[in-house]
């Protein structure tokens, strides 16, 4: 696997200066204070909440102890549900949300088809 990033997102005030990139087999979130690395095949879910409703309705129904990362609630925002770990749920908001998704979609395509996993990310 490479080490180049495939995508990353542009540092705003709207992420709190904060980089998130996508590998070949893994997603990087990198923060001020350290970094959380979710490899691919812990992935679950990929959401783009469209309004604060909508986030409530998601914890409501599917409730996971998560982090919220920079000032997703305020933005438009990226939820990545993992299968394990403390932190099962991450919030995020990259500077193009809907062009970080499409990069991640095809990024973990790619990667379940090398590694003939099936599970769905939406």
């Amino acid at each position: 696997m490479s080490d180049e990033p495939l995508y990353t997102s542009a540092c705003s005030v709207k992420n709190l200066w904060q980089e998130y990139r996508i590998f070949d087999d893994r997603m990087e979130l990198k923060m001020l204070v350290g970094s959380i690395v979710i490899p691919f095949e812990h992935i679950e879910h990929i959401l783009m909440p469209e309004s604060i409703a909508d986030d409530w309705r998601l914890l409501l129904r599917d409730f996971r102890l998560s982090a919220n990362l920079d000032l997703s609630m305020l933005h438009p925002h990226v939820v990545v549900d993992k299968d394990s770990g403390f932190l099962r749920r991450v919030t995020f908001t990259p500077d193009d949300r809907d062009a970080f998704v499409t990069a991640l979609n095809a990024a973990l395509a790619r990667f379940r088809e090398r590694n003939g996993s099936t599970q769905a990310s939406n």
